[in-house]
């Protein structure tokens, strides 16, 4: 546009140049050239060169205006990068992106090894910004959103956050979370929790659970409970213990337990066999006597000990021999 504007005011000058010119000067000028005479008013002679000399110039103006043009175009489109690449970085994916301005480059590859925290007041122009920080302060909160517009990697943390929180509201989610979940993150273990609180033997035993005390404990609290409860043979509960080692307070912990599910008989009949198969059991048999006040019973039994074993009990019952008014819960740990 500012070109049309240069070549036509030029152009004007130059044809008012030589009107000028041919009024003042009307002569003519020979030329001549390849034996050839060219004779011309020399009005004419003297706007010619300056006709190819705007002609150049336009020439000139008009091809570094085009590389502007290209070059701001290319600019423009590496800038319209930038909100897609910010969303990203937000949700923690990381996507190849091609930018050709080196300043540019430097901002995206920092932006792309950065994590951004953004406060929940922040209010973005752009709606596909917004629309994420939106999004991750909603898991944040500990709701579920919809996220599959990001294709984002399951193991990534936004995936694996929102998966947490659905897990949190849809336990029947607990064995896809365990599949999609980093092996001892957070939410693995809430959802072996959630697996073994909530699901049959089956489902259970399909998923390959790696047993430890705590994950057993909350197993076999579910014998015979009120909810969710499990049905066990006393060779089913032999072989679960099996897979790992509990510890003395452990089996007292799952005493304590059952012991507000079944009955006092079945409880005590339980430990019994137990503490025949597994030594660490004989501190829960004996605390299960020592709840049911059997004295004599608990006597009897810590005689078949040495002295320096199971002395908690010991000081126990010679407190209580003593006329001490102790709890047995808030002494035996």
């Amino acid at each position: 546009m500012y070109i049309m504007r240069y070549f036509l005011m030029s152009l004007f000058l130059l044809v008012l140049m030589g009107v000028y010119i041919q009024y003042n000067i009307n002569t003519m000028y020979a030329l001549h050239l390849f034996n050839k005479e060219i004779n011309l008013p020399i009005s004419i002679w003297m706007v010619v060169p300056a006709i190819f000399l705007l002609l150049f110039t336009i020439l000139h103006f008009t091809f570094f205006t085009s590389l502007r043009f290209f070059k701001e175009k290319k600019l423009q489109k590496d800038l319209n990068q930038i909100p897609s690449i910010i969303e990203s970085c937000i949700v923690q994916k990381t996507t190849p992106v091609k930018i050709g301005d080196k300043r540019l480059k430097s901002l995206v590859d920092f932006i792309n090894h950065t994590q951004f925290e953004v406060s929940n007041d922040y209010k973005s122009n752009d709606e596909k910004i917004q629309k994420a920080v939106d999004k991750v302060s909603a898991l944040n909160s500990g709701e579920v959103t919809e996220i599959d517009e990001y294709k984002l990697e399951k193991k990534g943390a936004i995936y694996q956050r929102n998966l947490q929180n659905k897990l949190k509201n849809e336990s029947l989610l607990a064995e896809k979370a365990l599949e999609e979940a980093n092996d001892d993150s957070v939410l693995f273990n809430e959802a072996k929790e959630v697996l073994i609180t909530t699901s049959d033997r089956k489902t259970i035993e399909k998923n390959n659970i790696v047993w430890d005390s705590k994950t057993l404990l909350l197993f076999l609290s579910r014998y015979q409970a009120d909810t969710n409860a499990i049905v066990l043979e006393y060779d089913d509960i032999k072989e679960y213990l099996s897979k790992t080692t509990l510890s003395s307070s452990d089996f007292i912990v799952l005493a304590k337990k059952l012991f507000q599910q079944i009955s006092p008989d079945e409880v005590i009949e339980l430990f019994y066999h137990l503490q025949r198969d597994f030594d660490n059991a004989s501190a829960a048999y004996l605390y299960i006597n020592l709840e049911l006040e059997k004295m004599e019973e608990s006597i009897k039994y810590l005689e078949q000990f040495a002295e320096d074993e199971l002395e908690e009990f010991r000081f126990y019952l010679i407190l209580k021999e003593n006329g001490a008014k102790v709890s047995l819960d808030t002494y035996i740990k």
